[in-house]
């Protein structure tokens, strides 16, 4: 019971996208990132498999991978083991599982050499 809400179940509630409820590694880890990181690599391995530039690959993951996590990550806490996956995830769909290029390089600004990604 949390002011006048009462919870009713055990099982998390989901509420404009974020689940909320009593099992907190149930909620966090598995359901509000752990799902959504499945969807983005599955989104990413899609993509994949067509021939992009780095500049391509950097705007799939500006507009089509960072968006299934951004607003869970502004409104909630995020995990210290889900930056990792998060990282793993973007450059590995970069890099094709192999770094050629430091990360700080990738993530800077394009006038500093970087694709912004």
């Amino acid at each position: 019971d949390y002011g006048n809400i009462s919870w009713k179940t055990n099982e998390p509630i989901r509420h404009l996208g974020i689940y909320v409820g009593h099992d907190k590694k149930k909620i966090c880890e598995k359901r509000s990132w752990l799902d959504k990181l499945e969807e983005m690599q599955r989104l990413l391995d899609v993509s994949r498999r067509r021939d992009l530039t780095l500049f391509g690959k950097a705007m799939v993951i500006n507009c089509l991978a960072m968006p299934k996590i951004i607003y869970s990550a502004t409104n909630t806490t995020i995990p210290k083991n889900i930056y990792s996956k998060i990282n793993n995830i973007i450059f590995g769909f970069i890099w094709n599982k192999v770094d050629h290029i430091k990360i700080n390089t990738i993530i800077g600004l394009i006038w500093k050499g970087g694709i912004k990604a």
